[in-house]
């Protein structure tokens, strides 16, 4: 049985055409190397994603190519609007079916050639809202990590002759992000020593989008990753999907890197930009098979003079896009000490002026005492 593995696509009209490259290269796989199905760990949409709109459209479209070569496993990422995934449900799939699970659940599921998996389907659920809602689960488990925790520990006793594949749209203790983002502390994380349970055949995971994770080193538990890089934090990112083949008591994995566009950031300092604006070279040339983002620091009054558009021609023939992002570098830099002493904003602004050799104005100290007073008959309601 091979299984293609993937998850957060994230479809939304940022970088739809790149999202869209690669999850064809994702399809062509699949139909040239006899996958057996498809699993999506989550996050096809985006939380911005409209329903109906086109890139809500591109994903059931590419979901749908999918079902003609092999079924579709789906279960729902935090990021999947409420409703997104219905659509599917609604139309099933073309050739094959399409199984969608909002909630958790245990069921047996067909490939094409009708060998069945176990699955343990643990889509991505909100502590907080699980915490809070009075229902018959809440009155056994005290919180959602001890209910995930049981599902899997009831799991790995489940004897049967088929393959037990658990997938999850969820953290893990010790796993590392693609960017500089943290994980929320108040998200479920699950423990890589359930995972690691001799029973599973197979742990495939979504929400973090980093493939490469040290703590899943001579496991059979991996996050798919993203199919191409959603940001410039995730430049670095190794990006693809993961095809695994199973059978009961032999799991092998292989890590499928797509041809996703890298993602270089270039930073010019105040000096480099003052050079650009006047001569309109670079210190760096430009590499035009990635996306490039352009963070430039400008002297306060002459950001309206950069000439944005000269570096978006330079792209002119090349697959990249530009991105542009001004830092305005202030022209003098005041340093009030002790102001955090003053209680009032009248005497704040007053010692800010006199230290910036300006002479304070009546209009500008009544609009203060204004602000100030506005701000408190805030607090107090």
């Amino acid at each position: 049985m091979k299984i293609l593995h993937f998850g957060d696509s994230h479809f939304a009209n940022k970088r739809l055409d790149e999202c869209w490259r690669n999850f064809e290269y994702m399809i062509e796989y699949g139909r040239d190397n006899g996958i057996d199905m498809f699993v999506c760990a989550g996050d096809l949409f985006d939380a911005n994603t409209m329903i109906d709109s086109h890139e809500y459209n591109k994903a059931v479209e590419g979901i749908g190519k999918m079902s003609e070569i092999a079924p579709v496993v789906m279960i729902r990422g935090n990021h999947d609007p409420d409703g997104s995934l219905g659509v599917f449900e609604r139309l099933g799939g073309i050739n094959y079916k399409i199984y969608v699970f909002n909630n958790t659940a245990e069921v047996d599921i067909e490939d094409k050639n009708g060998n069945k998996v176990r699955m343990l389907l643990l889509p991505y659920v909100n502590p907080i809202i699980f915490n809070a809602v009075d229902n018959k689960i809440n009155s056994i488990f005290s919180n959602a990590k001890e209910y995930y925790d049981d599902l899997i520990k009831t799991f790995s006793k489940v004897e049967t002759e088929h393959p037990k594949v658990i997938v999850a749209h969820l953290s893990v203790y010790g796993a590392q992000l693609a960017n500089s983002e943290k994980i929320v502390a108040n998200e479920v994380m699950l423990s890589v020593d359930d995972l690691r349970h001799k029973s599973f055949d197979a742990v495939m995971l979504g929400h973090i989008h980093k493939r490469d994770q040290d703590i899943f080193i001579d496991s059979n538990i991996r996050y798919s990753g993203s199919h191409y890089r959603i940001n410039y934090g995730e430049k670095n990112n190794e990006v693809g999907f993961i095809v695994w083949d199973i059978s009961k008591g032999r799991t092998s994995l292989e890590l499928i890197n797509t041809p996703a566009k890298k993602m270089v950031e270039y930073h010019l300092n105040e000096r480099q930009s003052k050079h650009f604006i006047s001569t309109g070279s670079l210190p760096f040339e430009i590499d035009k098979d990635a996306d490039i983002k352009v963070v430039a620091d400008v002297k306060e009054g002459v950001s309206h003079v950069f000439d944005k558009g000269w570096i978006t021609r330079r792209m002119k023939g090349g697959i990249g896009t530009v991105k542009i992002q001004l830092k305005t570098v202030p022209k003098t830099m005041v340093r009030a000490k002790d102001i955090g002493s003053k209680k009032t904003l009248r005497e704040k602004v007053s010692m800010w002026l006199d230290v910036s050799h300006k002479k304070p104005t009546k209009s500008l100290l009544e609009k203060a005492d204004l602000v100030e007073e506005i701000s408190v008959n805030s607090v107090l309601g």
